[in-house]
């Protein structure tokens, strides 16, 4: 059982410094490619508005890349735990 939570424990850290890493590229992404990905169209709505919609986004979107590291080091944490104290008992 130890190992079996140490093997999750190395992908679940494997799979924050992998969103950790595409984090800190997206923040400079403008809105227009977040927009398209979300199949949102653009047409009509002024530069401040996509800005504010960033922000929002930013904020409190689910599926923020920091949002995502923070749960997979969670989950890593979690695990490491869960190995540690299975192996003590």
């Amino acid at each position: 059982m130890t190992i079996l939570l140490l093997l999750f424990a190395a992908l679940f850290s494997y799979l924050a410094l992998d969103a950790w890493r595409l984090s800190s590229s997206s923040k400079d992404a403008p809105y227009e490619i977040e927009a398209k990905i979300r199949g949102e169209s653009l047409l009509g709505i002024p530069l401040s508005e996509q800005q504010r919609r960033k922000n929002w986004n930013r904020r409190y979107g689910l599926g923020e890349p920091s949002h995502i590291v923070l749960v997979w080091t969670v989950l890593t944490i979690g695990c490491l735990a869960a190995a540690g104290f299975s192996a003590l008992a």
